[in-house]
């Protein structure tokens, strides 16, 4: 027998008792496969409410272009994995939800542009919380799983805002130099010298000032794994956190 789902047998009724709403993102492939919810179990959260199902590719394949991709075989390739998703949640559940999170919260300046193009929300990986300045098409969401889903945390992640920070200003994460520069500029809500900023596995890290308002922030050691982040994080008049994450992606490195 197949093991039952631990999100279907266990999260799905713990919230649907406490009445919370809450997103699946599918990845139509691996439906029904070991340890994953099969088609009937999802038709049957489906109708229950304050459930969004929504596509999480057809393949949970890397879709940034890889280092020596040909634009045609990159273009087939991704419109495949998002298209036959979207195609397969339609005939198997009859849902055409406009939300998209990415595989490993991978994405480049060309795949942002599809998801714009189709009209969907899209969602990383990047920690934070959505507010008036983030960007359709790379929204930020909290990991709360396995070293990151401590429940001492959890609070100060649920009342968390988002940095007011544009998010037309930030870069697409694809790195060219190892460590990246990370530059923003903050409003004058936000006292600079309030202002915290770390670099995965890194700390703290110090960040420069120019003009008065806007950061430059370049963390003093290279980085050897695929992803990582900096976050910077401010202290909000309410007792929680200003919050804002950039994921880097180092194409150099395998998949995994």
């Amino acid at each position: 027998m197949m093991p039952t789902n631990p999100f279907y047998s266990q999260a799905a009724p713990a919230l649907q008792e406490r009445g919370y709403e809450y997103t699946i993102f599918v990845n139509t492939e691996a439906v029904g496969s070991h340890g994953y919810m099969t088609w009937d179990q999802l038709q049957e959260v489906r109708d229950r409410d304050g459930v969004t199902i929504a596509n999480h590719s057809k393949d949970h394949g890397h879709l940034a272009k890889r280092p020596g991709e040909s634009d045609s075989d990159w273009e087939a390739r991704v419109d495949r994995s998002l298209d036959g998703a979207q195609e397969t949640l339609s005939e198997k559940l009859g849902i055409n939800v406009p939300m998209f999170a990415y595989p490993y919260g991978e994405f480049d300046e060309a795949l942002l542009r599809k998801i714009e193009a189709r009209g969907w929300l899209g969602f990383g990986q990047q920690s934070g919380a959505i507010g008036e300045t983030s960007a359709a098409t790379s929204l930020p969401r909290f990991p709360v799983a396995n070293a990151y889903g401590q429940l001492n945390s959890l609070e100060d992640k649920l009342r968390s805002k988002a940095l007011p920070v544009d998010a037309s200003q930030l870069p697409d994460g694809v790195i060219s130099e190892n460590p990246p520069t990370l530059s923003f500029t903050v409003p004058n809500t936000i006292s600079i010298d309030r202002l915290s900023c770390f670099a995965s596995g890194q700390g703290r890290v110090d960040f420069q000032v120019s003009g008065g308002d806007n950061v430059i922030l370049k963390a003093p050691r290279s980085f050897n794994s695929r992803r990582f982040r900096y976050n910077c994080t401010h202290p909000a008049p309410d007792g929680s956190y200003y919050w804002l994450s950039q994921q880097w992606l180092d194409l150099s490195q395998p998949e995994d």
